[in-house]
């Protein structure tokens, strides 16, 4: 099991309830023992999660009309995003009462990996790697609670465009 916490401030949180969050029987029920997994432990709003699975028609960004206005303005603008913080990327916010704070949430994508070439955390991203999207599970991590489940495509949201790999 590999699993990658999307904000740097989010680390701690991920490896305080990882393993609790395993052994949830809604989750561990879902994972083989003999399989490796790769998840990510993201905020439930993060605008490219698209591209790691296909989470849901919200998140399949090329669909959305204004994708199109957002790419065109990082290119005349390419620095913008950087004044703004990685925050707007990520759907959350400084202020407390900013709707994305309420309760701590997390979004965990799991994805089935295969034709690993080794043992190390890192060899969930090399280039003979396959990465399946298996499942999702939002979680409130504070209590511990299955907010919702849902199995996912073998897809991307991204459809058949080109994506990076990660």
């Amino acid at each position: 099991m590999v699993a990658l916490a999307i904000l740097p401030e989010d680390r701690p949180k991920m490896e305080h309830r990882m393993g609790d969050i395993l052994r949830m029987k809604e989750v561990s029920e879902r994972l083989k023992s003999n399989e490796n997994f790769l998840v990510y432990f993201l905020p439930p709003h993060y605008i490219m999660q698209g591209l790691i699975a296909d989470t849901g028609g919200e998140w399949k960004l090329y669909k959305q009309h204004h994708a199109i206005s957002m790419i065109t303005d990082w290119i005349f603008h390419p620095f913008r995003h950087l004044q703004e913080g990685h925050r707007a990327m990520h759907g959350t916010s400084d202020h407390p009462e900013h709707p994305m704070n309420a309760g701590i949430e997390r979004r965990l994508v799991f994805l089935k990996v295969t034709n690993m070439q080794g043992d190390r955390p890192l060899d969930a991203f090399s280039i003979n790697a396959v990465r399946t999207p298996v499942f999702m599970a939002d979680v409130d991590i504070h209590n511990l609670d299955i907010l919702s489940l849902k199995d996912l495509p073998q897809d991307t949201g991204w459809g058949t465009l080109p994506t990076p790999i990660f």
